[in-house]
């Protein structure tokens, strides 16, 4: 269900089980000695630390990789830019382009204990054929809340780590239940009803801070605050794309709240909470409106199950209704990471990527970015 590879390939999870459950998955339950209740996450990373993650050689024999980068240098094979911005909203790195930037996007990583490894992604993504499209598209990769152990002593056959890993939010409950039940049924909608079966809710309130941070990190971008003298960039030209994990949180970021995204891009990721979503709709913020959520799975993926993302799709349109239009598309050949990393699918998803930055949204979501800015409205909540 996880990646380690040095930390690359990224967890999914389902969803924190609440009481009472049912018989059938009292008895499958795994053992509780190999999962902790995690301890609060730690504040955004700083700028020194930022730096001396970055000195860390992270390569291994399963992830070779040569890419050496500092704070302030170039992100080798691209046009842009490393620039280390600590503390709150960012905490983590933002990829400059060599010219003034006109749209951003904001790239979530999936649970990992190395995220600096997705800096070898993202120069893969920018530096392939469409490399001269992003020269004024700005990336900002934040660094998920350190979780100092969530896992003690995880199936080795899962590779999870078992040290301090950075994650959006707190999955160490979710693992036992993935494998009891929750994935039954060979439709999306058959998958989705099982979930809402199971009446498991997860962490909400980490879920929240997340998105709140994200939210943030837009707001303050658009106000030309990220520091470091760096131009600022609209919301509504900001598109948010996650990956596992990571597209999780963008798939709660648009459910919950209202900030009027460029688009969002939830890459073999699944909806959080979808059976308290399924069943109390009207908690939802109903997304920003006006952007498309696109969920993308890849028909090899043995992390997140096609179909759970696929039901993702379905609940989370349901939910979305008037606020956004959710698309659900399948990249044949494909595993969980590899589309990120080079395959003959890579261009397709770099080309959704520029695409929602280039428009969707558009006029309609800048009014509504202003009024929602202006008019005292929070679009964070």
């Amino acid at each position: 269900m996880a990646i380690h590879l040095a930390g690359l390939f990224l967890f999914a999870g389902v969803i924190l089980v609440a009481l009472p459950l049912p018989k059938d998955v009292q008895a499958a339950q795994p053992s509780t000695a190999s999962i902790l209740n995690a301890p609060e996450a730690a504040p955004p990373l700083s700028t020194a630390a930022l730096s001396a993650l970055l000195a860390v050689n992270v390569s291994s024999a399963f992830f070779p990789t040569d890419l050496t980068v500092k704070c302030d240098g170039p992100l080798r094979g691209t046009h842009h830019t490393v620039r280390c911005i600590g503390g709150y909203p960012v905490g983590g790195y933002v990829l400059e382009p060599p010219f003034p930037p006109d749209r951003a996007m904001l790239f979530l990583h999936g649970l990992s204990d190395v995220p600096t490894l997705h800096l070898t992604v993202l120069a893969t993504l920018l530096g392939g054929d469409d490399a001269a499209a992003w020269q004024t598209a700005r990336v900002l990769l934040p660094l998920a809340p350190v979780l100092p152990r969530l896992f003690r002593a995880p199936d080795a056959a899962l590779r999870l780590p078992a040290g301090a890993v950075h994650a959006w939010f707190d999955i160490s409950h979710t693992l036992p239940y993935q494998a009891v039940g929750a994935l039954a049924g060979t439709t999306p909608a058959a998958v989705a009803a099982s979930l809402v079966a199971t009446g498991v809710v997860g962490d909400r309130l980490g879920l929240a801070a997340s998105t709140r941070r994200l939210c943030a990190m837009a707001l303050v971008q658009a106000a030309g605050d990220l520091g470091g003298g760096l131009p600022p960039v609209p919301v509504h030209r900001t598109v948010l794309v996650g990956h596992s994990l990571g597209a999780a949180m963008a798939w709660h970021a648009a459910v919950a709240a209202r900030t009027p995204w460029a688009g969002v891009l939830a890459l073999a990721g699944y909806l959080p909470l979808t059976p308290y979503y399924a069943r109390f709709p009207e908690a939802a913020g109903r997304g920003g409106g006006g952007y498309t959520l696109t969920s993308v799975a890849a028909d090899g993926d043995t992390v997140v199950a096609p179909a759970l993302s696929a039901a993702a799709a379905l609940v989370g349109g349901g939910v979305l209704g008037g606020g956004g239009r959710v698309a659900h598309r399948v990249l044949e050949g494909s595993d969980h990471a590899s589309f990120l990393m080079g395959d003959h699918n890579t261009p397709a998803v770099v080309r959704l990527m520029l695409d929602a930055m280039g428009g969707a949204g558009g006029a309609r979501a800048g009014v509504r970015a202003l009024l929602g800015l202006r008019g005292g409205r929070d679009v964070c909540e």
